[in-house]
């Protein structure tokens, strides 16, 4: 009879504990469940390929938080300040999540990406900066005149070479 009792009360006390706790693992459950949000998991991240760009190009990617990102559109927004103050400009209004900006004088620009679902807007990306920083032209001028002379060094092997070979 003791084993008994020892037996039952065991039982009660792990019904009794396993009730007390059942919150608790329902809250769990629902963390780890498929598609359960806690936080703003649908932040859209931003990135550039270059924060400086010698050459006037560069290319902005995006990710949106939500995989499933079906009817969702991007505005892809180029803010620029200068004397005048700050200018917005949407440079790209669409579904695709990358865009190479190119023709760029030097300066910095700024970019955000809107996120929308139809006319309502969701969601805003961080911004990025660019700073398009073009080579001087005494560096452009000094590639030239070397490739001129690598030029004219090899049609004076090529003519040297065919006089030889004769």
């Amino acid at each position: 009879m003791a084993t008994s009792r020892i037996a039952r009360s065991g039982r009660q006390l792990f019904f009794n504990n396993w009730f007390s706790q059942l919150p608790l693992l329902c809250l769990f459950v629902w963390l780890l469940w498929p598609g359960a949000t806690v936080a703003n998991d649908s932040s859209t991240q931003l990135r550039s390929d270059t924060e400086i760009s010698t050459a006037g190009y560069y290319q902005l990617s995006w990710v949106h938080g939500d995989a499933a990102s079906n009817g969702l559109t991007f505005r892809l927004v180029e803010i620029v300040t200068d004397s005048n103050g700050e200018q917005r400009r949407v440079i790209y209004h669409g579904r695709d999540t990358s865009r190479i900006v190119s023709g760029k004088p030097d300066g910095e620009y700024q970019y955000r990406v809107l996120v929308f679902a139809g006319n309502q807007s969701l969601d805003q990306s961080n911004p990025v900066v660019v700073t398009v920083r073009h080579h001087s032209l005494d560096k452009a001028f000094g590639f030239f005149i070397v490739g001129v002379l690598v030029f004219i060094a090899i049609v004076i092997a090529i003519f040297t070479g065919t006089r030889r070979a004769k």
